[in-house]
């Protein structure tokens, strides 16, 4: 059930206010860069800078970002424009 407030909806379900707090304890918790320009050293050793489209938790609570980079990298001989990144890696 949701309450009207000044033209803001305001649920009155707790089960509801419960789901919102989780959401944002987790949010909280992890880090989301969905959308945010990044820079670091990819595997510790390759600079990059680059959009995140995508973050997510991993096996072992682990965050892993997908960065589509501003300019490819080589990469032990192999050209990448999109890497998979840690939290250690960005700078």
């Amino acid at each position: 059930m949701l309450r009207k407030s000044n033209k803001v909806a305001i649920p009155t379900d707790p089960s509801i206010i419960t789901t919102v707090m989780n959401e944002m304890s987790v949010n909280k918790m992890y880090q989301y860069l969905e959308g945010e320009k990044i820079s670091g050293m990819y595997m510790m050793e390759f600079p990059f800078t680059g959009v995140v489209v995508e973050s997510r938790v991993a096996y072992g609570g682990r965050m892993k970002h997908t960065v589509e980079l501003d300019e490819p990298i080589m990469v032990y001989g192999a050209v990448r424009s999109t890497i998979i990144v840690e939290g250690n890696e960005i700078q």
